[in-house]
């Protein structure tokens, strides 16, 4: 598929409606019962829709536009991101290309990982008046709302649970709106 320096963590298989067909490999249920998630076990999603397991809008878009141009793509398309555990910043790539059958297979790796600071755990809230932050799905960069820049999760002057809102910050937006390659936010 495409040559990467990192072995594939976990992998997707969407069929054209972007439900999932198949899911699995070496890091998923590691990574979901090291965050608090082994209820996401591989197995049981399978005929979900992505879009279910997709916190927030912007995050949502960016994946549906990801997937439309990787399935237009003559080669596979692969993007950076972050996906940080509570104690740990994780820069990811995943890489998509059309199966047989106009199957999307996406794979996400491992490029790099450095501790936290400080232990920051995001819970995804849905009820405005009780959000704290805006998170970045992209690049994990946290904003309190209504105030200052977007800064780095142990950067942000809290620690422990923070009550989240996801969305995909300017930058990171503006890179999908270009169609760019978007940015690897430095870990250090």
């Amino acid at each position: 598929m495409h040559e990467f320096d990192h072995a594939v963590e976990c992998f997707y298989t969407l069929g054209a409606d972007d439900r999932i067909v198949d899911c699995g490999g070496p890091g998923w249920g590691d990574f979901a019962r090291a965050n608090g998630a082994p209820y996401l076990a591989a197995a049981g999603l399978r005929g979900d829709s992505i879009y279910d397991h997709v916190a927030g809008h912007f995050t949502q878009r960016f994946l549906r536009e990801f997937f439309v141009a990787a399935r237009a793509a003559t080669r596979p398309l692969t993007r950076a991101y972050r996906c940080d555990s509570p104690r740990v910043k994780r820069q990811m790539e995943m890489c998509a290309c059309v199966e047989p059958g106009k199957r999307l297979r996406v794979e996400h790796r491992l490029v790099s990982e450095m501790a936290m600071a400080v232990e920051v755990a995001p819970q995804e809230l849905w009820r405005q008046s009780r959000v704290e932050f805006s998170r970045c799905s992209i690049c994990n960069r946290l904003k309190r709302l209504g105030l200052g820049d977007w800064r780095e999760p142990d950067e942000a002057g809290v620690a422990g649970p923070l009550r989240v809102v996801h969305t995909v910050c300017q930058g990171c937006r503006s890179a999908i709106s270009t169609d760019a390659p978007l940015r690897l936010a430095s870990l250090e």
